[in-house]
């Protein structure tokens, strides 16, 4: 019985561990363009709605700078009420615009991004809809506190 404890302890410990590591990646604060930042490898995406027609995701270094599409690419898709629709992303020098197809909406459910930053593939990220983005602009680091 004492092993199963102690396996107990060191599971919960874990996901202790596990979580303020996310939290010190600055998933909790907007990015440096105001958008909701994930950590899908060596990377970070940070997505912006726009103009309800598609997303803006920016694919950022490890510092949340250097926003690039070079030697990149980027698949998305949006899953709602058990439906399942591409979306038509499209590199521009810093960022990827992802257009969401005519009559679609993205008013709930789930954003998925599929991201390959500087031919390194990331997981896939998710992001519930709709997005809460800030509207105001922020130049911080994210790493430092916690």
């Amino acid at each position: 019985m004492k092993p199963i404890k102690n396996l107990l302890k060191l599971a919960i410990f874990a996901m202790f561990l596990s979580s303020q590591n996310m939290a010190a990646h600055g998933e909790h604060k907007p990015g440096p363009h105001s958008g909701v930042i994930q950590m899908p490898g060596a990377f970070h995406t940070e997505v912006l709605p726009y103009q309800n027609l598609g997303f803006k995701v920016y694919l950022l270094d490890i510092n949340f700078e250097n926003p690039t599409s070079k030697n990149s690419k980027l698949h998305g898709k949006v899953v709602a009420k058990g439906k399942e629709f591409p979306l038509k992303c499209t590199g521009h020098p810093d960022h990827f615009y992802c257009e969401i197809p005519k009559g679609s909406s993205v008013e709930e459910g789930e954003l998925i991004l599929s991201p390959v930053w500087n031919f390194q593939k990331g997981a896939d990220v998710k992001y519930k809809l709709p997005l809460r983005v800030s509207k105001e602009v922020k130049k911080e680091h994210h790493h430092g506190s916690l």
